[in-house]
């Protein structure tokens, strides 16, 4: 039976707060779409919902294109390539 597509969540990282985000006060949710290969790994990323900051929508991507994994989903035992959409929260509190 195909499978579906199951992020992997130890690759579920917060991505670094940028410094400049951080003293200007810029915190909310970049809302991206991710195309993922039959590797699980993310080939293109785009915002679909701007978080209000160009450098955190940027930053959003950076890190999910670089660390963020899926174990694809597959179809008729083949492993297929995907898309999803996620939300990655900027809170100051999380800065680092």
């Amino acid at each position: 039976p195909p499978t579906q597509l199951q992020p992997i969540q130890r690759t579920r990282t917060l991505p670094p707060y940028p410094t400049i985000s951080q003293r200007l006060g810029e915190e909310g949710t970049t809302t991206v779409d991710v195309n993922i290969n039959t590797e699980g790994s993310v080939t293109e990323c785009t915002v679909f919902k701007s978080s209000g900051s160009t450098r955190l929508d940027e930053a959003a991507c950076e890190h999910v294109k670089a660390r963020w994994r899926w174990q694809p989903p597959t179809r008729e035992g083949q492993k297929v390539e995907a898309k999803t959409r996620v939300n990655i929260v900027w809170s100051l509190k999380d800065a680092r």
